[in-house]
C-alpha cells in the first residue's frame, strides 16, 4: 500500500481542517494567493482570536473530512504493515531517507535543531506508545526530491498522545487522529507551517498567532518578458535586468507613467508545486484570447496570477472559458518562476499586462535570487 496526498482533490485544497473545533488566539494568517488556502471545522470557528486570509469553504468540508478519514487510515496500515524504525530526539541536526518513523516518547525536535530529509519518498513520522508528545520546535528541511506532500506528521488512533507545532521552519503535512478528542493539535505564537494542519477523529486544533505559508504562484518556465533588450525567458531574468513597467499597482488597477519605463529587478525565484490540482496547475490562455495579439502567443499562468484587462486586475483562473482558456491538468512537470520589482508593478508577459511578485510574509522571499546581475538603473522608453 502507498498513499498519495495529491489523489485527495478536495482534501489537498485545505490548509487547515478540524473535525472538532478550530480554536484562535491572537493574529493567525493565510498567506493571501498561497495554495492550498480553503479552511472549515466540524465544530466551530472561535476563540478571542482572528484569522486573515484563506477562503472559509464549508461547501467541500464533508468531502474534504471524510478523506481525512481515509487519508489517516491509510497511513495507520501503512505504519502497521511496514518496518518501522524508532527515532529518537535528536540532540543535534541529522539527516533522514524515505522510510516509517515512530517518534519515543516526549519526542521533541528542538530550537536550533534541523531535520533535514533527503530524497524523493514517503516519510511517516508517528506516535508510537500511549501518551507520546511530538513537539517541534526546529527546523525541516528537503532536499534531492524529498517534497511536504510526501511527509507526513502523525498522532495515531490508539494512541492518547499530542502533537505541539512551535518551530518556523515547519514543513510537511500535520495529522492530529487520536481516538481520544481531548488531544488536541496545538499550535505555538509565532509558528510558521510550510503545508498543512489537520485534526479527526472529533479534536480541536488551536492556533495562537501562526502564519499558515503554502506556496505562492506566478508565471510558468519559458514566459517571455520584455526587457530593455527584446522579450526575454523569464528563467533567464537576473537580479538587475530591466523589464518594461506600465506602473505601479494599486487596488487591483495601475497607476499609469506618463510614459512605460524599465525598470530594475530586485528578486527573482523558482519552485515546483507539491499539489496538482485546480489551484496549482497553470492556466492556458490560446494567442489571442484577450484579442488580437494578446497574447502574443500561447501563454501559461499560475490559477491566482493578476493580469490586467480593461484598466482592472483580475486572476488568471476567472478568465477560463472551456475552448482558448482552459486549466491544463495534462503538463508533466509544472515549475513558476516569480520576481519582484522596486515597486509591484504591471509588467509586459507576452503581450499581457501582468503583476510582479508582492512581498506578504512569504517565506520563499528569504531564499537568496537565483540570478544576479549588476544592473542597477532605470531608463525611459525612447519615442
Amino acid at each position: 500500500m502507498s498513499v498519495d496526498f495529491n489523489t485527495f482533490t478536495t482534501l489537498n485544497t485545505y490548509v487547515l481542517l478540524a473535525t472538532g473545533n478550530i480554536n484562535l488566539t491572537g493574529t493567525n494568517s493565510i498567506t493571501t494567493n498561497t495554495f492550498p488556502a480553503n479552511y472549515a471545522a466540524g465544530g466551530t470557528i472561535g476563540g478571542s482570536g482572528s484569522l486573515t486570509g484563506g477562503i472559509l469553504n464549508e461547501g467541500d468540508k464533508t468531502t474534504a473530512l471524510s478523506q481525512l478519514d481515509t487519508l489517516s487510515t491509510n497511513l495507520d496500515n501503512l505504519y502497521l504493515a511496514g518496518s518501522v524504525t524508532i527515532l529518537s530526539t535528536p540532540i543535534s541536526s541529522q539527516t533522514l531517507t524515505p522510510g516509517i518513523y515512530t517518534c519515543e516518547p516526549s519526542f521533541t525536535l528542538s530550537g536550533g535543531v534541523t531535520l533535514t530529509l533527503n530524497g524523493a519518498g514517503t516519510y511517516i513520522f508517528a506516535s508510537g506508545l500511549e501518551g507520546t508528545e511530538i513537539t517541534l520546535s526546529g527546523t525541516i528541511n528537503l532536499i534531492n526530491g524529498a517534497v511536504l506532500t510526501d511527509v507526513y506528521w502523525c498522532i495515531r488512533p490508539a494512541s492518547s498522545s499530542t502533537m505541539a507545532l512551535a518551530g518556523t521552519g515547519l514543513k510537511g503535512i500535520f495529522i492530529q487522529n487520536s481516538d481520544n478528542p481531548s488531544y488536541t493539535l496545538n499550535i505555538s505564537s509565532g509558528v510558521e507551517v510550510d503545508g498543512v494542519v489537520y485534526s479527526s477523529n472529533g479534536a480541536n486544533l488551536n492556533a495562537t498567532s501562526t502564519t499558515f505559508n503554502s506556496e505562492t504562484l506566478c508565471f510558468l518556465r519559458n514566459t517571455l518578458l520584455l526587457t530593455n533588450t527584446g522579450y526575454k525567458p523569464i528563467q533567464d531574468i537576473s537580479v538587475g535586468d530591466l523589464v518594461l513597467s506600465y506602473g505601479p499597482i494599486s487596488e487591483s488597477q495601475i497607476i499609469s507613467h506618463s510614459k512605460p519605463l524599465f525598470t530594475p529587478v530586485t528578486w527573482i525565484q523558482s519552485f515546483k508545486p507539491s499539489f496538482r490540482n485546480s489551484s496549482t496547475m497553470p492556466i492556458h490562455f490560446q494567442k489571442d484570447s484577450l484579442g488580437p495579439n494578446i497574447p502574443q502567443k500561447d501563454l501559461w499562468l499560475s490559477p491566482f496570477h493578476g493580469i490586467f484587462v480593461d484598466g482592472k486586475m483580475t486572476q488568471a483562473q476567472q478568465f477560463i472559458n472551456g475552448t482558448t482558456i482552459t486549466q491544463d491538468f495534462d503538463l508533466e512537470e509544472v515549475e513558476y518562476f516569480h520576481f519582484e520589482t522596486e515597486e509591484h508593478c504591471a509588467v509586459d508577459a507576452q503581450g499581457v499586462k501582468s503583476e510582479t511578485f508582492i512581498n506578504v510574509n512569504y517565506a520563499i522571499r528569504n531564499l537568496p535570487s537565483l540570478n544576479d546581475a549588476s544592473t542597477s538603473q532605470k531608463e525611459s522608453i525612447m519615442t
